[in-house]
């Protein structure tokens, strides 16, 4: 069997860290508002108004004809297929769960088993995607290199429908925030080609903000957007997007929608999809049978091992994937003892950074998490962000400041700000978890240390 050619010495690590300055200047309110940017016009007007149900959603977002993709130049690397190596590479390699590799496996064997069968064109894609992968392990891509492969079946993902999101066009860079599914306020939004729907004013960029005030950059929210979108990649888990309800962001609904695109494949091949070792836990829910969820998933993932291998490739460097999912955390990546504990593992080829979703760390901190996970998730932001190492920093009154592997406490100050809000009792607790910013926080502070001072006072007379 021919060896793998993914084994590379390990990437340099980073020891610098950067102390955390201790009076930091925070932004007014107005800066702080909710960060809504208009999408470009774009072509799918059908995602106008969500869908009332998953039947209808499918219904109208069928997949044209076979005949419309280009079949042969997907299943040109199957010739080279090694499931032996497709283990290797997923397992050792980028840290894939074992329910995963599974999913992964049974699908190429019930596509080379049914020959005859005109199977989902997604799974044609997911199985080309894979098969590329092990061949690229294995030296044996006939000439294609990793970028043409990647515009290739961007390209053919584009034919499946205005629906799919593969994030930003990939080109090297070593940071990606994973998240995990298109909803309907950005499923129009065109960013850096039209299978990217990752809108770049998001939530994530107040806690990417917060991050560097902590760390000691002074930084309004524009010069944080430039880093982001110059210096950091962004993709979904599931890319296909959310089409049901009046958000599109119901993960029940969006379940039950992918359960019905992919309905008669998996009633037709129920007892090979079968999970062996399972269940599959997807944030405390069990699944039995592989579904829509495992399918799309997998697609999903296999985005991020392409953009893993670009980044090895353009820059020696292993790919730091920052998880912003709990459900993508729990599906995709093998960690000790199959639970994930908010620890950060890491290969030669990849680096796994858990974090929770943007919207659960804005309402959720103070009661989902203890100080010490919260010392983690700071601990796995922090080193998620390592590789911007280097990257100049326009900082308000001052030039030509760098990233200097930056170690930030911004999550456990913002812990204890909620927890002080909540104490002040002069705002409902629940609203406290509700503030998202650090400034947000300090002016409640202030407002509390003002309360107590005269109540104190009070009670002295």
């Amino acid at each position: 069997m021919a060896k793998p050619c993914l084994l590379i010495p390990q990437s340099r690590q980073h020891h610098l860290l950067l102390p955390v300055q201790a009076n930091m200047m925070y932004k007014t309110a107005e800066e702080e508002e909710d960060m809504e940017e208009t999408a470009p016009p774009s072509p799918h007007s059908k995602f106008d108004k969500m869908f009332k149900t998953a039947k209808d959603a499918v219904n109208a977002t069928q997949p044209p004809p076979h005949a419309t993709f280009d079949i042969k130049g997907m299943m040109k690397y199957s010739k080279h297929f090694d499931p032996s190596v497709a283990r290797q590479v997923l397992g050792e390699f980028f840290l894939i769960h074992p329910i995963m590799t599974d999913c992964l496996l049974k699908l190429r064997v019930i596509y080379v088993d049914n020959p005859d069968k005109e199977h989902p064109i997604q799974i044609l894609l997911i199985i080309s995607m894979l098969e590329f992968i092990v061949a690229n392990a294995r030296g044996k891509t006939g000439g294609t290199s990793l970028q043409e492969y990647i515009t290739f079946i961007r390209g053919q993902w584009g034919l499946v429908g205005g629906y799919i999101n593969l994030g930003t066009v990939p080109d090297g860079k070593l940071v990606l925030h994973l998240l995990a599914f298109c909803t309907k306020e950005c499923i129009k939004y065109i960013g850096t080609d039209p299978l990217d729907k990752m809108m770049k004013n998001n939530h994530t960029i107040l806690i990417f903000r917060d991050h560097l005030l902590a760390a000691g950059f002074d930084c309004d929210k524009e010069e944080c957007q430039r880093i982001v979108t110059e210096h950091i990649a962004k993709s979904d888990g599931w890319i296909e997007s959310g089409l049901v309800g009046e958000a599109g962001n119901d993960w029940d609904k969006y379940v039950e929608q992918l359960d019905v695109r992919f309905a008669p494949f998996c009633e037709e091949y129920e007892e090979e999809l079968v999970i062996a070792d399972g269940p599959s836990i997807i944030q405390e829910e069990k699944f039995y049978n592989f579904r829509g969820v495992h399918i799309i998933g997998a697609a999903g993932l296999l985005n991020v091992l392409l953009r893993a291998l670009l980044a090895r490739e353009k820059n020696g460097n292993a790919l730091s994937v920052l998880i912003e999912s709990q459900r993508v955390r729990d599906l995709f990546f093998v960690c000790k003892d199959n639970t994930h504990q908010l620890d950060v593992f890491r290969t030669n080829m990849i680096r796994i950074h858990p974090f929770t979703h943007p919207n659960h760390h804005q309402c959720f901190l103070t009661s989902a998490f203890s100080e010490a996970e919260i010392r983690k998730l700071d601990h796995s932001y922090s080193e998620a962000h390592r590789p911007l190492d280097g990257v100049q920093i326009n900082v308000k009154g001052a030039q030509n400041n760098v990233y200097n592997a930056a170690s930030s406490d911004g999550n456990l100050q913002r812990y204890r700000l909620r927890l002080e809000a909540k104490k002040a009792g002069i705002i409902d607790p629940k609203e406290a978890d509700k503030l998202r910013t650090l400034e947000e926080l300090e002016r409640v502070k202030r407002r509390s240390q003002t309360f107590f001072n005269s109540h104190k006072k009070l009670k002295q007379r």
